[in-house]
This record gives structure tokens, C-alpha cells and sequence, in this order.
């Protein structure tokens, strides 16, 4: 009972959809620092270099899928705010800002957008789940073996 009406307020709270974006900004950019904290451990035992270079290609596939979203996205606006929005992607803070910007409800016409932010925050995490979040699981089920 509790339950529902919790999820009732924050439902029909401005901050609630709030909420639940940064929480989930902040998940993926800690989803990131983890995997990057155990492509380093992996890296630092021999026996397991070849799960870290695999983990490693996941990132960076994420990486580069959401920096061509990107370039998708502001083709047409100044090329400064297309270099901006390919660094903020390659950093991996993509998610986080797109969040951000999501919640704050940012101007799309000023920064030349071809889709809806909703859309591209849905595309973001959908390359996410493809490119990094699943294949890295996997990798990390798959080595059983101790460190």
C-alpha cells in the first residue's frame, strides 16, 4: 500500500521524473567507472589480458555507436556544437548530460537536433545495452575463474 502511493506522488511530482533521470545518468556513468576498473584489474593479471581488450572493445563500441548518433543528430548545426556533442560522447558522459538535459528541458532548435531529446536519451541507452552493458556482462559471467 505504501508502494503505490509512493509511486503515485512521485509519478505526479515535477521532481520525480527528475529523480529518476539523474539516478539513472548517475547508474551509467557509474556503470562506466566500473567497467573501466575492472578492464584495469583484468589487465593487470596475464591470464586474463584477453577479457580485458574484449571488455575494453565493448566500451569503446558503446563509444563510438553513441559518437555517430551524435554526428547524426547535429549535422547540420555549427560544426563547434557537433565537436562538443562527439567529445561529451566519447568521454562517456553522454548519458548523464543527456539526463541533465532532459530534466531541465533544454532548447532542442539551439542545439540543432534532429530528434526529440526523449528519443535520443531512448537511443543512447538502447546503444548502451548493446554496445557495452550486455556483451560486458557476458564477458564477466563467461571468465569464472578467480582473479
Amino acid at each position: 500500500m505504501l508502494n503505490v502511493i509512493a509511486e503515485k506522488c512521485l509519478c505526479e511530482a515535477t521532481w520525480g521524473a527528475s529523480a529518476r533521470l539523474f539516478f539513472g545518468g548517475t547508474l551509467s556513468f557509474l556503470d562506466m567507472a566500473s567497467d573501466v576498473t575492472v578492464v584495469v584489474e583484468y589487465m593487470s593479471r596475464p591470464a586474463s589480458l584477453s577479457y580485458a581488450f574484449m571488455l575494453l572493445g565493448c566500451v569503446a563500441l558503446n563509444l563510438v555507436l553513441q559518437a555517430c548518433l551524435v554526428v547524426v543528430q547535429t549535422h547540420r548545426g555549427p560544426t563547434g556544437n557537433m565537436l562538443m556533442e562527439v567529445g561529451i560522447a566519447l568521454s562517456g558522459m553522454k548519458p548523464a548530460v543527456d539526463a541533465s538535459r532532459v530534466a531541465s528541458s533544454t532548447d532542442e532548435a539551439a542545439l540543432h537536433h534532429a530528434m526529440p531529446r526523449n528519443l535520443e536519451l531512448i537511443c543512447t541507452r538502447c546503444m548502451e545495452l548493446f554496445g557495452e552493458a550486455i556483451p560486458g556482462c557476458i564477458l564477466q559471467v563467461r571468465r569464472r575463474r578467480p582473479l
